[in-house]
């Protein structure tokens, strides 16, 4: 895959010309300081993926990205976490916090390759965590803490024990965002942690005292995603 850096810190650069050379699949094309150089370049050069840093001069990251419409994939670099979720809005495959490892790197990478053989496409989360954007700022929300997500008509509502945060977007886009392992959607409307299902049946998924229906155009994966995680059968 034909990649090109964008970041506008020398060392950072160097950094990630480092990972990229350490990585078969990846071939270096061209390195920029800033994203008004880079899209001059792109204009006239194909590449497959950018790596894209978000605080940098003239025109920062998230400004590039909604100024343009990509024919290529983006993964963000940056020491700022408080972005993901906006950047996750914006389509790119993977959001990456500095000092990037390679062990990370490595895996965002793989599952570029994955996909471009036509399996299935899962973006990665840093850790187990994901930062919401709810009432003009950034929560940090632990996977585990999360019971439940409820999709209403303009936003949705991350529903954590007692407390509540509700974050304009849509429930496809936060569903994309939670790992896989752990998040089913049971209907339109929800969501569920499935570790914190309490009990299940083909009419409702329990999460303490709250019974949530699920929806009969999700019935089978609900029930297929349940016998997957079935030790004892009776």
């Amino acid at each position: 895959m034909k990649c090109i850096v964008i970041d506008d810190e020398p060392l950072a650069r160097k950094g990630m010309q480092m990972l990229i050379d350490q990585t078969p699949v990846l071939k270096l094309t061209a390195m920029f300081s800033n994203a008004v150089d880079a899209d001059t370049f792109l204009k006239s050069n194909q590449v497959d993926l950018v790596f894209l840093d978000i605080q940098m001069p003239k025109l920062n990251g998230m400004e590039y990205l909604r100024s343009c419409s990509p024919n290529f994939k983006v993964i963000i670099t940056t020491a700022y976490p408080q972005f993901a979720v906006d950047a996750f809005e914006l389509n790119v495959v993977d959001y990456l916090l500095k000092p990037i490892r390679f062990e990370r790197f490595y895996k965002a990478i793989s599952r570029i390759s994955d996909d471009k053989q036509g399996k299935t496409k899962k973006i990665i989360q840093e850790e187990d965590y994901i930062f919401i954007r709810s009432e003009r700022k950034y929560i940090r929300s632990n996977f585990n803490e999360i019971d439940y997500v409820e999709g209403l008509k303009d936003y949705v509502v991350i529903h954590c024990g007692s407390e509540k945060h509700i974050v304009a977007s849509n429930l496809k886009t936060i569903h994309k965002n939670l790992p896989a392992n752990l998040f089913i959607r049971i209907n339109k409307s929800y969501i569920v942690n499935v570790t914190k299902v309490k009990s299940i049946d083909h009419e409702f998924a329990a999460i303490g005292i709250k019974k949530l229906p699920i929806g009969v155009n999700f019935k089978k994966a609900v029930l297929d995603f349940i016998e997957l995680k079935r030790l004892v059968k009776k």
